[in-house]
């Protein structure tokens, strides 16, 4: 599938998620236990497939605190040319799939409350498919810290999680499953794991979703700094709130935005999918269309230009129409 080098509007999705994630699995079968391997079979194949019949360019494979779906489909698939000619038998269909950009998106809980309801932040990093998945194991998750006791933390491997579980359910009870309910992290420590690995800056993303319209925040509430350190430190929003969009490319008011935010942020936008239906069909089909190469490097050319590389709507963009000074007005 040829795709010209950042020049046309394609379609990503940065947020689906594989039956790994625990949380919240609507697939229909545990990946983990023996003899669903012909299960997850027909889930990549699934994915894939759909992806291509949907045109999506891009996919931020996602599970909550781990990578163990992008794992799984980048050593046992991707990279196993007899498996996925056996899964793609069609020659034209194998190549496209082959050409999908697939990215890793671990998806983390907060022990941060904001809002009037005091709902947990979900805090998203995305790496570079060109990052190991050995160092985004070793040099950044298993390098975070969980809280156990008052004075003890643990590292977020998945045995600590179970030892958590443990301590709130009986013997042969899920302990993972409730240790992962149970679990959050810090948001500076991530931070500083980060700034400490040898994984470069270049390499990972920071977004955060957004349910509500960010024009209306009040800054004199009490959550207020921390809602300015998260929105501060992020690369990135993920929303498909109109006002809230607007808000954060501070039209008129680039300058402002950039002295107290660091930047002006991009907002971008996923399926959320957590089962087979809503796979790369996020709610009204508001699709996230963005005009760069499919790739990490492409990708971050939309920090630097948020206004004109990414949209959220249904239908495709019409470059022919396109002006500079139209972008903002046409997102909606």
């Amino acid at each position: 599938m040829q795709i010209e080098r950042g020049s046309t509007w394609n379609i990503w999705d940065f947020h689906v998620h594989t039956p790994y994630s625990r949380l919240n699995n609507g697939f229909g079968f545990d990946p983990t236990l023996s003899g669903n391997d012909e299960k997850f079979d027909e889930y990549v194949k699934f994915l894939f497939t759909k992806a291509v019949d949907k045109g999506v360019v891009a996919i931020g494979v996602t599970d909550y605190f781990f990578i163990d779906g992008y794992k799984r489909i980048k050593q046992e698939y991707l990279s196993n040319f007899q498996k996925m000619k056996d899964l793609f038998p069609n020659d034209d269909l194998r190549e496209k799939v082959m050409c999908l950009f697939i990215f890793p998106n671990i998806e983390l809980r907060l022990d941060t409350f904001v809002g009037k309801k005091s709902c947990a932040v979900n805090y998203h990093v995305i790496f570079s498919d060109k990052v190991s998945i050995i160092d985004i194991e070793e040099n950044f998750l298993q390098k975070l810290q969980i809280p156990y006791t008052s004075n003890v933390s643990l590292s977020l491997t998945k045995a600590n999680i179970e030892k958590i579980g443990r301590k709130y359910v009986n013997e042969g009870s899920d302990s993972f499953l409730i240790g992962l309910q149970k679990i959050t992290v810090n948001h500076e420590q991530i931070r500083a794991v980060l700034s400490s690995s040898p994984i470069s800056p270049n390499q990972y993303l920071i977004f955060i979703p957004v349910d509500e319209d960010l024009s209306k925040i009040s800054w004199s509430s009490r959550d207020s700094q921390t809602r300015f350190i998260l929105y501060q430190q992020c690369d990135m929003l993920m929303t498909s709130n109109e006002k809230t969009r607007n808000w954060a490319l501070a039209e008129g008011q680039e300058q402002k935005q950039i002295e107290e935010f660091g930047s002006i942020k991009p907002c971008i936008w996923g399926s959320d999918a957590h089962d087979y239906k809503s796979l790369f069909s996020p709610a009204d089909d508001r699709f996230c269309w963005v005009k760069a190469e499919p790739t990490f490097e492409g990708l971050r050319q939309v920090l630097y230009e948020p206004a004109e590389r990414v949209r959220i709507q249904s239908t495709k963009p019409d470059q022919s129409k396109e002006r500079t000074s139209d972008y903002r007005q046409s997102y909606f």
